[in-house]
């Protein structure tokens, strides 16, 4: 520039599983049972045990004509010897019997065809340890050399964390991408890795993955999908999402003009310091646009972006001063130093 609780029918399940014997035996196997009636009670349940363990606390989870209930379960037993499992249900006085052997279910020990049941392997992810601290370290120690202005050093430690799935390496790597940093300017591989970062999440990589959208650079020009992206940065509180959020909405890129919604995020952005943001909330403040015209709070903006750098601010304050008396320019001086007081970092 983001009930009802049925009565349920007395059954016996039998259905196929095979138990493999990859866990140890202190640990059992996790399996989770799923069985759905199609007639005439349109009905589905689930739970869950272990092959080994001590099964208390299991909950029977159903939904029954669109209506959710839960039971506990009691007095479980698995027993490994005839691949069978007996329960109960808290409040009722069946006994439930499991063969596990075939996919088919009884009721009543009779055998109901419109019943069918799967079952799976619960598979627990293996933890790795120390990943992300060392992942952490390393992408320090790039930042470090990229400051010094070492984009070799930098793009040797930052490119296989981008790979295994760093989201702030992957987002730095698209910025060297972005501008040939280290690497030949490539606006496609800019984006591949932007994206990758902004999927996991980060902010900055959403930004520019918008603003890669709103130039259409290494992507068709898509103001829609640029909004897209800004308003998930924005919503993080990244400023220059909300900046450039702000300009769509100004400018009606990718959505409705709304001078109200433009004023909105440019404040937002605006009061976290961004320079750009401040002169635009400026503009609208001179102009009386999504806010009442006012030349005193146009031009402590105008002041304030222009004390952060931004090029075209100290331009437009001079020009609207032309406008103004010498105690509207006094008063939104005074606002400024007021302003950078209460947001003194």
């Amino acid at each position: 520039m983001h009930s009802l609780r049925p009565c349920l029918t007395v059954f016996v399940i039998v259905f196929a599983l095979c138990i493999g014997a990859t866990q140890s035996e202190s640990a059992g196997q996790d399996i989770q049972v799923n069985c759905s009636v199609s007639d005439p009670q349109k009905m589905s349940f689930t739970f869950i045990f272990n092959t080994t363990g001590k099964n208390e606390n299991l909950e029977f989870l159903g939904i029954q004509n669109r209506s959710k209930f839960k039971l506990k379960i009691k007095d479980f037993v698995y027993q490994k010897e005839v691949n069978a499992l007996m329960f109960g249900l808290k409040g009722k006085t069946f006994t439930y019997l499991v063969k596990l052997d075939k996919a088919q279910l009884l009721e009543n020990f009779k055998l109901n065809e419109n019943v069918v049941c799967t079952h799976k392997k619960i598979v627990k992810k293996k933890i790795v340890k120390k990943t992300f601290a060392e992942d952490e370290l390393n992408f320090q120690k790039g930042l470090t050399a990229y400051n010094k202005e070492d984009d070799a050093t930098a793009l040797k430690i930052w490119r296989p964390l981008a790979e295994k799935g760093y989201a702030k390496a992957q987002y730095y790597l698209g910025i060297m991408y972005n501008y040939g940093q280290g690497v030949l300017k490539d606006y496609k591989e800019a984006v591949k890795w932007y994206r990758k970062a902004a999927n996991q999440g980060d902010a900055m990589a959403q930004t520019n993955l918008g603003v890669m959208y709103s130039n259409g650079q290494g992507v068709l020009k898509d103001y829609k999908e640029a909004v897209k992206w800004y308003r998930k940065a924005a919503n993080q509180g990244d400023e220059w999402g909300q900046n450039n959020l702000g300009w769509m909405y100004n400018y009606g890129q990718g959505v409705l003009k709304d001078y109200k919604e433009a004023v909105k995020w440019y404040r937002k952005a605006a009061n976290q310091g961004n320079a750009s943001a401040q002169n635009n909330l400026g503009v609208m403040y001179e102009n009386g646009q999504g806010v009442l015209k006012d030349k005193v709070q146009a031009h402590m903006w105008y002041n304030l972006a222009s004390i952060s750098g931004d090029k075209y601010a100290s331009k437009n304050r001079e020009n609207l001063e032309k406008k103004m008396t010498a105690s509207q320019i006094e008063k939104a001086t005074d606002l400024a130093r007021e302003w950078l007081k209460k947001h003194k970092k």
